[in-house]
């Protein structure tokens, strides 16, 4: 966890642009990641004032291989890319749960009520109560947090990074360092290994 007014000045002042190479590839875009994680900041301070956040970047997926034959048991060859969301995340120190999504407003709901409501079948808060209730099952500890989660997708020159799959690695298995591949799967490019979903940045 790292203030906010902290990271803010390391974007600005370059600081974080190896760590950014290292999750988008393109020497191209660094520029513009770092203006758009500082617009992420800027909004959750506007929404939820200054404090110590994680940032989190989930890439984007595409599949090679074997596309819906998971349903049936089968093997998926998946790849991340290049595009994501962001999100800024801070915990909280009650039960509620307040997800701001760039375009789409405030999702506001309690991680002690966690039963399924009918009225929120098909919504976004329908989905978030139903993975806390899911990872509240399997015995983990979930609790409040509040966040911003920015969902614009970048307009990048894709490449695609290897993401093997791993079916038992839980969902609360964020931590990820990507096995960086170009489109035209130079193998040079590999330099760790991967997890399923998302790469923790701060």
């Amino acid at each position: 966890m790292r203030q906010i007014n902290q990271i803010v000045e390391e974007m600005k002042a370059g600081a974080c642009r190896e760590l950014l190479r290292d999750i988008y590839v393109d020497e191209g875009v660094i520029g513009y990641q770092e203006e758009r994680y500082v617009r992420a900041l800027g909004e959750y301070v506007k929404i939820f004032g200054e404090q110590e956040v994680e940032i989190y970047s989930a890439p984007g997926r595409s599949e090679v291989g074997g596309n819906h034959t998971d349903h049936q048991h089968g093997m998926v060859l998946a790849t991340s890319i290049n595009l994501d969301a962001i999100a800024i995340v801070n915990k909280n120190e009650d039960s509620s749960v307040n997800i701001y999504s760039d375009g789409y407003g405030m999702i506001e709901l309690c991680a002690d009520e966690l039963e399924k409501r009918p009225e929120e079948e098909s919504t976004s808060a329908g989905l978030i109560r139903g993975v806390l209730a899911g990872l509240s099952e399997r015995g983990y500890k979930v609790g409040g947090c509040v966040q911003v989660i920015l969902l614009r997708w970048t307009a990048l020159k894709m490449r695609f990074w290897f993401m093997p799959l791993f079916p038992e690695v839980p969902i609360v298995c964020f931590i990820s360092r990507q096995l960086h591949m170009s489109l035209e799967l130079r193998l040079q490019e590999i330099r760790s290994t991967v997890c399923i979903g998302m790469h923790i940045i701060f």
